[in-house]
């Protein structure tokens, strides 16, 4: 529904071409009648309700994507992991676990030693890397995953998802 008004500014039926002569135009007679707004368009609920939805099938995942992906996925997780970690370590030496368990390990193994079995040290470094291997192993099955859905999708077809208009 294209406006068909004429104005200086845009020429005949809004084609946004000027008419209007480089020199200023005399006015005579009465002034033009100011553009008439159109009345706004309303949606009804029926309407609102039949948005467009497509069909798709997933049929390939790019394994180079998938390694990109599930790498920082793994480092964020080897970081929550690390905190997770930290965490309950000061909880546990808030209750003194530590120190019972170290005077307990003394007392069995050496009446006369005062050393600290398990330190904090050991405890992170330990918790570093079960942390770097669960990232490696979790890498490296998200990625051998997209292989394996890549040949399956070749002989079954691919994820079929519906997408939608929001409301």
């Amino acid at each position: 529904m294209a406006a068909s008004s004429k104005s200086p500014e845009t020429g005949s039926a809004g084609t946004g071409q000027s008419t209007a002569s480089p020199e200023p135009a005399k006015k005579a007679g009465p002034a033009p009648a100011p553009p008439t707004r159109r009345s706004p368009v309303t949606m009804t609920a029926k309407q609102a309700q039949a948005g467009l939805r497509a069909s798709v099938q997933i049929r390939e995942i790019d394994p180079w994507s998938t390694l990109k992906l599930s790498s920082i996925i793994s480092l964020v997780l080897f970081l929550v992991w690390m905190i997770a970690v930290g965490m309950l370590y000061l909880v546990l030496d808030f209750m003194n676990v530590w120190e019972r368990l170290n005077s307990a390990f003394t007392d069995m193994l050496n009446e006369g030693a005062t050393g600290e079995i398990i330190s904090a040290s050991q405890i992170f470094g330990w918790a570093a890397a079960i942390g770097f291997i669960n990232m490696i192993l979790l890498t490296a099955l998200l990625t051998l995953a997209s292989f394996i859905y890549n040949l399956t999708a070749d002989l079954v077809g691919g994820v079929e998802v519906t997408l939608a208009d929001r409301d």
